[in-house]
């Protein structure tokens, strides 16, 4: 316990030179980010633009743009798919498992492995002349509650400040730099990349001081393309000027910024997306840096605020820490409870600032495996929408804690992929309807990708999607998104199933395929006897996201009147009870494959044949399974009070909170 005896009296040390913060609210550290390390800065989103910010002694902003990725749509689908379908079927079935995953990876997969990956906009330097060992009574910050980043720290008596805020109303980010002392604020700002960039102007103008780059994702043939502006406000009594490409603003007390980057992936052309950043960054202007602030932290915490959550007072003054200081502690202990609460609210900041649908009619993109932040041209795993479970992780907290709008731009990626996905469904498979693998990219390419043994050849993204389109209903209620969205997007992936699935032992099963992440030891009876393999049919997390979207589309075909006669619904309604059910092996388990291979990693941290329980509902009773789809938000009271009506007051105890 000594160390954190330690970590109070340091607290106390700093009370009266810090911010007041609150231990379930703030991240905040003493010292600053680690540039280029961009996991070791604060970010702030809009939903389409977004920010990294560090906090050093020269401030360096990582900006984003959702759309910003490395270039344009790829047709990877393999023109021996098709063939090779019932080849590799046929290799399954007779237990030659290694061969029929190496066929299908050499004939159903593309030599253009990977789709599309996320890029970004590059890098705002600011230089204050500071050196970070002038820097005392240093203190950065993220306000979880207000979707804020604040810096403040003492060079030479003068207290500097910089704040920053990501405005959804206005489509902005805005920032305001002070000095305590007038005339001491000098900035010398730049814009950098790591991205190929085709310009970088400076211009100093009354009331027009700014930095533009334009750039480009740098392929010969229909490269994304890019222009994105900071507009500087000093003072008056601040003097602006240029060198080279760099804007240089001197003897200033406030300098406020407003930021916007518009690409060729929503507009037409470079006229079109400067018109529509202009535009943007005029109105911020005209409003002005504290109407932009107030806007801002308003439309966030009506958002963020609909649902707060409190486990009560960390113990031993933990909340009152820098943050850092806390994880250090959580090693050992999880009774720093505001901790978790800040752990929560994080979550619930980065949803909203990487997600939220398009308020100007263009095409929303939703979080990737980066959220909406990076810092170089290509992140890690490609930030790619991994639809194996990643990308809908990133949407699970979005009914249970009433963000539901934070979905709406995974609707329009599956609206952009659903063509490509009829594509794929016929030139692979023979099949009409609709499919996805595990990846898909800012164009919806559905192919399968990367070649990777037990990730590769799941032709099953789609069904969980389409799962997420009937969630999205049940917790909303709102019969124009089940009529427009969902159940079209449910009738295209079981139009697929209904064709793609073939009989085996009695019942509807799948294949090729594999459950995903986890690899088998082929059995001494298959080949190759010991190696580890991971394609095969029947996986059990198919069987469960079948029966699910078939219950799903028939539950969205009778609320919106169709009748059981319609071609489709009697298709699926006849097809449901055929899908193969869940089979329990020697120890208790539900069987991960069709038989019970052992697992080359017990354990495997995607659990996937666990599916059915969370987040599907196959576990639970039928009215637990109600109860669920009552959802959140102001539905949720009607819902139970008609539930209270029938069924529900009997079996109160029994219902799972969500």
């Amino acid at each position: 316990m000594k160390f954190q005896y330690v970590f109070l009296a340091l607290a106390a040390c700093l009370a009266e030179a810090l911010p007041t913060f609150d231990g379930s609210r703030h991240v905040w550290f003493t010292f600053p980010g680690f540039f280029p390390t961009f996991e070791s800065s604060f970010p702030i989103g809009n939903g389409r633009v977004a920010a990294s910010i560090y906090g050093g002694a020269s401030e360096v902003l990582g900006i984003t743009e959702n759309s910003i990725w490395t270039g344009p749509f790829q047709d990877r689908i393999a023109s021996t798919a098709l063939a090779a379908e019932p080849v590799v079927r046929e290799m399954l079935l007779a237990g030659n498992l290694s061969e029929a995953r190496e066929y299908a990876y050499e004939h159903m997969i593309s030599n253009v492995t990977s789709p599309r990956s996320f890029s970004y906009f590059g890098n705002i330097g600011i230089d204050f002349g500071h050196a970070e060992e002038e820097m005392t009574d240093y203190v950065r910050w993220l306000d979880t509650r207000e979707g804020m980043v604040g810096v403040e720290y003492v060079v030479d008596g003068v207290t500097y400040t910089r704040e920053y805020i990501a405005n959804y109303p206005s489509g902005v980010l805005a920032a305001r730099f002070t000095a305590s002392a007038g005339g001491e604020l000098n900035m010398n700002i730049s814009m950098t990349g790591l991205i190929k960039i085709l310009s970088v102007t400076a211009a100093a103008a009354q009331d027009n001081n700014t930095l533009t780059l334009r750039g480009s994702s740098g392929q010969s043939v229909d490269p994304i393309l890019w222009t994105g502006q900071a507009r500087f406000v000093p003072d008056e009594g601040a003097v602006v000027g240029v060198s080279g490409t760099n804007l240089i603003i001197t003897n200033a007390s406030t300098v406020d910024m407003f930021f916007d980057a518009e690409t060729s992936y929503r507009y037409a052309s470079e006229a079109a997306w400067e018109a529509e950043m202009q535009r943007k960054i005029d109105a911020a202007f005209a409003l002005g840096y504290d109407a932009v602030k107030s806007a801002a932290i308003a439309d966030i915490i009506a958002f963020l605020g609909r649902v707060t959550l409190d486990l009560g007072t960390s113990p031993n003054g933990w909340a009152a820490l820098p943050t850092d200081q806390r994880l250090a502690i959580a090693r050992n202990t999880s009774e720093d409870v505001q901790l978790s609460t800040l752990v929560f609210n994080f979550g619930r900041h980065l949803l909203a600032a990487s997600s939220r649908p398009s308020n100007d009619g263009t095409v929303a993109l939703p979080a990737n495996l980066q959220g909406i932040w990076n810092n170089s041209t290509s992140a890690p795993f490609g930030g790619k929408y991994t639809i194996n479970i990643n990308i809908e992780m990133n949407y699970w907290p979005a009914g249970p804690t009433n963000m539901i709008e934070t979905q709406l731009p995974l609707f329009d990626l599956i609206g952009v992929a659903t063509p490509r996905g009829q594509s794929a469904a016929e030139r692979m498979y023979g099949c009409p309807g609709t499919v996805f693998h595990h990846n898909l990219d800012l164009w919806g390419d559905p192919a399968p990708t990367d070649n990777f043994t037990q990730s590769t050849m799941w032709p099953f993204g789609s069904a969980w999607l389409a799962w997420h389109a009937i969630d999205h209903y049940r917790f909303t209620l709102d019969k124009t998104f089940l009529q427009e969205v969902a159940y079209p997007f449910l009738s295209e992936v079981a139009t697929f199933y209904e064709c793609y699935a073939f009989e085996n032992d009695g019942h509807n099963v799948t294949g090729p395929s594999l459950s995903p992440e986890n690899r088998f030891m082929v059995p001494l009876n298959e080949s190759v006897p010991g190696a580890s393999e991971a394609v095969d049919i029947a996986p059990a997390m198919d069987g469960q996201l079948m029966t699910e979207i078939f219950q799903g589309f028939l539950e969205a075909a009778s609320l919106l009147g169709i009748p059981d006669s319609d071609p489709a619904v009697a298709a699926a309604r006849t097809f449901l009870p055929t899908i193969k059910p869940q089979q329990i092996g020697s120890l208790g388990q539900i069987l991960e494959w069709r038989v019970e291979y052992t697992e080359l990693v017990p354990g495997q941290k995607h659990l996937s044949p666990l599916w059915a329980l969370m987040p599907g509902r196959a576990f639970f009773s039928p009215h637990q399974q109600h109860a669920l789809r009552c959802g959140t938000g102001a539905a949720r009271s009607a819902c139970v009070a008609w539930l209270g009506d029938h069924w529900l007051e009997p079996h109160l105890a029994d219902l799972p909170v969500r």
